[in-house]
């Protein structure tokens, strides 16, 4: 299974600007990954199918 992720860490400052933490924010990105590729495979298809001229050119298309 593929899993995506995004992620930052940012320090977290005491009053006297030294670090005293870190705050580490994670957002899980599969769903824009697994949308981005469908979206190219339909691209490819839909420019491949314009060239469809008949029924035969199709089957050597796809």
């Amino acid at each position: 299974e593929e899993i995506y992720n995004h992620g930052s860490i940012n320090p977290v400052f005491k009053s006297g600007g030294t670090v005293c933490a870190a705050v580490c924010l994670v957002q899980d990105i599969i769903k824009r990954v697994k949308n981005s590729r469908r979206l190219k495979i339909l691209g490819e298809f839909g420019h491949h199918i314009s060239k469809v001229k008949s029924l035969e050119s199709a089957c050597h298309i796809i």
